[in-house]
């Protein structure tokens, strides 16, 4: 199991998101955090095997875990698994609409994602 994470020991809240758009959610949790929001993220660097017993243990600090991907919420499914009812899980991604077809249209702008991570985060 690959997998990179960061501020998970405070996160109140934490972002779930793979392959390249997670580096942008990585970006936008530190920016979050530079605001003084108390965020976190897991971004599995494979998804076989799902880095489940990760994703569990940040379920059991955060208040909600948000999953962030560019598609109609297949991983979404395996995070919910993972966290099986110890924390909220809501998505904050959406299907790329992106002209060009390489998928980075507007929800990969940093500045969206951390507006959906604020928005999470006062909701909580």
């Amino acid at each position: 199991m690959r997998v990179d994470t960061g501020f998970l020991d405070d996160a109140e809240l934490v972002v779930v998101a793979f392959g390249f758009p997670g580096r942008f959610v990585k970006y936008a949790v530190r920016l979050a955090r530079a605001q003084g929001l108390r965020v976190g993220y897991i971004r599995p660097i494979s998804l076989w095997p799902f880095p489940s017993a990760v994703v569990a243990q940040a379920a059991t600090r955060a208040k909600t875990i948000a999953v962030f991907e560019l598609n109609s919420g297949q991983m979404i499914e395996d995070v919910q698994l993972a966290v099986l009812g110890r924390a909220p899980v809501v998505g904050i991604g959406g299907i790329s609409h992106d002209h060009s077809g390489f998928g980075v249209g507007p929800l990969l702008d940093v500045e969206y994602i951390l507006r959906r991570i604020r928005q999470v985060y006062t909701e909580q």
